[in-house]
């Protein structure tokens, strides 16, 4: 497969087109993309079905399916940046939690309260607000491993050269 790249008057083969997805995995894990799309493939099914199934029957789907990519990213780690690699699990495993909330109140009584629907939603708020505490930090983590401490490397690099210069005159 070629292509010629507009405006560049550069011809681009499909290795090149489609090292786009690739750029943000290990070289040992280039195939994750594909293992993306796979899920997002399981995921439209269970959605497509979602009327013909039971609620619980999908919810339990959903959450073998997002602990199998739980363990997946866990295990492999395939984001070259480790930061993306722990947010990434995080929302799963988040994402697991609020389902095993739903499962747990489906068809309680509980659920059929104000009190009920209070504690619900105050569970929900909390997972989300854990969720945004989690992402912050991995934000911050992120910026500190990835960008700053090479930066930092070079800064305390140039100080010692900077000191064995003037030891030496």
């Amino acid at each position: 497969y070629q292509r010629r790249v507009h405006g560049e008057g550069k011809i681009q083969t499909s290795p090149d087109v489609f090292q786009k997805f690739m750029d943000y995995y290990k070289k040992e894990t280039y195939y994750w993309e594909s293992i993306v799309y796979l899920q997002k493939f399981i995921l439209a099914l269970v959605l497509v079905n979602i009327g013909r199934l039971p609620r619980t029957t999908i919810a339990t789907i959903l959450i073998i399916v997002f602990l199998i990519f739980h363990v997946l990213i866990l295990k492999w780690r395939p984001i070259l940046f480790e930061a993306a690699n722990d947010l990434e699990a995080n929302c799963y495993f988040l994402f697991v939690i609020i389902l095993l909330l739903r499962i747990c109140s489906e068809g309680s009584e509980i659920q059929n309260t104000a009190y009920g629907s209070i504690v619900m939603l105050g569970f929900v708020v909390i997972v989300n607000l854990v969720f945004i505490v989690m992402f912050s930090l991995t934000l911050v983590k992120a910026i500190r491993d990835e960008k700053v401490r090479p930066w930092l490397v070079k800064r305390e690099q140039k100080k010692k050269l900077e000191k064995e210069l003037l030891a030496e005159e």
